[in-house]
């Protein structure tokens, strides 16, 4: 193989990844399907909040607490352990409070 074929697969493979990784940095934060999938086990409530880009609409307390926020195309659930960390996220589509917009409510 030559070295321009080389370089060449080289030069594409390192232009792929500076377009995955500017996708993946210019996520605007907010209540959306693609922000609540990446909230990841371990994390937490602070890097959550910032990622979701407000605090949660509603607490719910016991033994593991749930944080949702609702937005008007679904809402987000995050239960945390014990120890104040992610145990898991979910997206629930088209679920918004009193069957309502957010911006009616607010």
């Amino acid at each position: 193989m030559s070295k321009r074929v080389y370089f060449g697969g080289v030069a594409l493979y390192v232009v792929a990844l500076a377009f995955l990784l500017t996708n993946w940095l210019v996520r605007p934060p907010g209540v959306t399907e693609a922000n609540v999938r990446r909230i990841e086990p371990g994390m937490t409530r602070v890097e959550v909040v910032a990622l979701l880009g407000r605090g949660p609409d509603m607490e719910m307390g016991g033994w593991h607490p749930n944080l949702v926020w609702f937005a008007d195309s679904g809402s987000a659930t995050v239960t945390l352990s014990t120890n104040g960390l992610v145990m898991w996220a979910h997206w629930l589509p088209g679920v918004r409070p009193w069957g309502r917009r957010i911006s009616d409510i607010r």
